[in-house]
């Protein structure tokens, strides 16, 4: 959670992140009914109730720091745009070959759901070494 800068404003910016070294594609990651990320994008832009409960997790850790302007601006631009005006992120981690089927079903269906001015993005990460990897390689510095 956090914000994306807008021109002079800003944007509430949400996000989900799921992993997988499923060999299936699109991984099952990215189609469960409560726990997929396809469902959870969909749940952040339309959930008052999941909304608000991030805000509020957010407000006392930006409050009189640098960040309240952004934070108001932000959910200012949300309110006021009927809770559209928000910038949507999904990422999937993977350990196999790059396939744009992990990301394309699923992406047409929240491009078909999602309205202006919402914005949605889909990032997949493919990794050179297996996933169960990846707390020692972050805790190295990377794979340099």
């Amino acid at each position: 959670m956090g914000f994306q800068r807008d021109g002079d404003s800003h944007r509430l910016a949400l996000g989900e992140v799921k992993s997988s070294s499923e060999a299936k594609s699109p991984p099952q990651v990215m189609s469960g009914r409560s726990g997929g990320l396809t469902h959870q994008i969909d749940n952040l832009a339309s959930n008052l109730g999941t909304i608000c409960q991030l805000l509020k997790w957010l407000l006392p850790r930006v409050k009189q720091t640098v960040h309240e302007p952004a934070f108001n601006a932000a959910c200012t631009r949300f309110f006021n745009s009927e809770r559209r005006d928000l910038a949507l992120f999904g990422i999937l981690v993977r350990d196999q070959e790059v396939r744009e089927s992990d990301l394309q079903t699923r992406g047409q269906q929240l491009a078909d759901r999602l309205q202006a001015p919402t914005h949605c993005h889909l990032i997949a990460l493919y990794l050179p070494w297996p996933i169960a990897q990846l707390p020692q390689a972050i805790g190295q510095g990377g794979a340099a």
